[in-house]
């Protein structure tokens, strides 16, 4: 049997740092991959006063959402977390709604299970990959594997972009080890050094 998967197109994620912030008052946090060289302060600013012009969260427990404009300076996605919902701030050029839909559906049932094994696995690992390939058939969009501590997504790279697949995997690894620091009562020491 051939493998479904001919190639992935995706810059490594290894290199990629998130920034995270921290408002304790209202129990969240937001995290961004931004462009290198920029500073940290200047973005908190940036960030909240964005997520401010958004409005409120959706109902969901987990949402990607697809934007029409996310500030250049804050990355191609943005991860909210506010009282226990996650929303997935992702620019609609890099994604289709459907995707955005199936991760919403791959991360609501995959991320306590992950969480739940992480004394067994260690960390849980987010890795998102963009497929270029003409054996991923019309109905197969986007693959996931859930497996010891690890998910893979696999998405047509024509629904998402390799840049905002290598951004996600970072943002959702973080997310996964804020979750557990929170489970734990540790998140304040997630805080970036000032």
């Amino acid at each position: 049997m051939g493998s479904v998967l001919a190639s992935v197109s995706q810059p490594s994620s290894a290199c990629l740092q998130a920034t995270r912030y921290v408002n304790d008052s209202r129990s969240e946090w937001v995290l961004l991959v931004p462009p290198p060289r920029l500073q940290a302060q200047a973005l908190e600013q940036v960030a909240w006063g964005w997520l401010d012009d958004l409005g409120p969260l959706p109902e969901e427990p987990v949402t990607f959402q697809p934007v029409s404009w996310i500030d250049d300076r804050l990355g191609p996605a943005v991860l909210h977390h506010c009282r226990g919902r996650t929303v997935i701030y992702c620019s609609r050029e890099n994604i289709t709604d459907d995707v955005a839909v199936a991760l919403s559906q791959i991360t609501l049932h995959s991320v306590l299970p992950l969480l739940q094994t992480a004394s067994r696995h260690g960390l849980p690992r987010v890795h998102i990959m963009s497929v270029e390939t003409t054996r991923m058939s019309e109905p197969h969009r986007v693959i996931a594997v859930v497996c010891e501590g690890d998910v893979r997504v696999y998405a047509r790279s024509e629904l998402l972009s390799p840049s905002l697949a290598a951004t996600l995997s970072t943002l959702g690894t973080e997310h996964l080890r804020c979750q557990l620091a929170a489970a734990h009562g540790r998140l304040r020491l997630l805080r970036p050094a000032s």
